[in-house]
């Protein structure tokens, strides 16, 4: 249950900070202030480091299933909290937006499980990073597209600034992988370093 824990929190993080605007990288990747870049977009990757560690102790199955117990958890509380007509119901974005987003984030978890999985036992930084940035782009190849074609908002430019935040992150990321890589050390069958 700790990975799936470990998947929800980082994803929880996401969610409530989705409303923080980052204003400390205006200028570097456009010439416009960051008005929709917020600190959601930054913390989205931990949830990738997460499947990573459970991949890498656990193997793809136990990642796929870490994957879909939270989706299912996840699920199933915005159900349960909707149907209380005594609980304030969380604001959530347009119904469009939101069905892209759960689909992009679930497609992105899958391909981090996958690819962490086909490219371990190369090089320690290998599969954590390759994870990372495959599931970056499927995120963002999913997500932008399906919310926004055709509704008039620049969502080219803030797919593309959205990647290359997630770039930064998964090489940033690769430190407390680094770290971690001594204390959860893959089970018998694995393999990697």
């Amino acid at each position: 249950m700790l990975p799936v824990v470990a998947l929800m929190t980082a994803f929880a993080a996401a969610y409530l900070y989705s409303d923080v605007h980052v204003t400390f990288l205006d200028g570097i990747f456009s010439n416009r202030p960051s008005t929709w870049l917020t600190w959601g977009h930054l913390l989205l990757p931990a949830s990738f480091f997460a499947v990573a560690m459970a991949s890498r102790r656990y193997g793809v199955n136990y990642a796929l299933a870490q994957v879909l117990i939270a989706c299912c958890l996840i699920a199933g509380l915005d159900v349960a909290q909707a149907a209380d007509p005594d609980v304030p119901v969380i604001a959530f974005p347009p119904v469009r937006e939101t069905v892209s987003f759960a689909v992009a984030f679930f497609v992105a978890l899958l391909m981090a499980a996958i690819v962490f999985d086909l490219t371990r036992g190369i090089r320690w930084w290998t599969a954590p990073l390759s994870s990372a940035l495959w599931a970056a782009f499927a995120f963002c190849a999913v997500f932008y597209p399906a919310a926004f074609i055709g509704t008039g908002v620049d969502w080219f430019d803030n797919a593309a600034t959205h990647f290359g935040v997630m770039v930064a992150a998964a090489l940033l990321l690769l430190f407390p992988y680094w770290v971690f890589r001594p204390l959860i050390r893959p089970l018998p069958g694995f393999g990697g370093y």
